[in-house]
């Protein structure tokens, strides 16, 4: 099986044939347009700005503790990010759903 830019493994296809399938996405996949979401690293650099840049090797969770910690309401300013009445779903959502088959069988574990 092909979905644009994706090669499946029989692996994968065998699953998703038994009802089996789950997949697992991160932010990556709602990056292009029409959805329009950072990534998890550009949206943590959105939420510290130029006052509290990301340091070299800083990892994302511990960088948006360091936010926390300076006062900075993440989780707020994460939902209000994410929460773009514009955003929509992108190929790769449609493609998602195609690999399922039926909206019934989705399964999907996400970051977002």
């Amino acid at each position: 099986m092909r979905l644009p830019d994706v090669d499946l493994p029989q692996a994968v296809i065998d699953a998703q044939k038994r009802g089996e399938l789950v997949l697992f996405a991160g932010a990556g996949v709602s990056i292009d347009a029409p959805s329009n979401y950072p990534s998890f690293r550009d949206l943590a650099t959105e939420l510290g700005g130029t006052t509290y840049p990301i340091r070299d090797h800083e990892l994302i969770d511990r960088y948006l503790g360091r936010l926390v910690e300076h006062g900075i309401a993440v989780h707020d300013r994460v939902k209000n990010r994410l929460s773009d009445k514009l955003s929509r779903p992108n190929h790769l959502h449609e493609a998602i759903v195609r690999l399922f088959g039926s909206t019934s069988a989705i399964r999907i574990v996400t970051t977002n």
